[in-house]
């Protein structure tokens, strides 16, 4: 769990970006990955894959919410 209280205001709100790159670059790569096709993976690994992409998506949201909120603490704006 990241410390968002312990950033400067310009350290949190440069994060708070990087974490919304991040999840955007993940949300793409799940696309990606969903769309293939003339790919052979088993289901299995599909799923997997799938969950994993789903664990990050569910982490770089509650960090964003996070970010978000101590962002607000303090009155900066995003």
């Amino acid at each position: 769990m990241t410390h968002f209280n312990k950033l400067n205001d310009a350290e949190l709100l440069r994060k708070f970006e990087m974490i919304k790159e991040d999840l955007e670059d993940v949300e793409n790569e799940k696309k990606f990955t969903a769309n293939q096709s003339g790919v052979h993976t088993s289901a299995g690994k599909v799923i997997a894959q799938m969950e994993e992409f789903e664990s990050e998506i569910s982490e770089l949201k509650e960090q964003i919410a996070q970010c978000s909120e101590e962002i607000k603490k303090r009155g900066l704006s995003k």
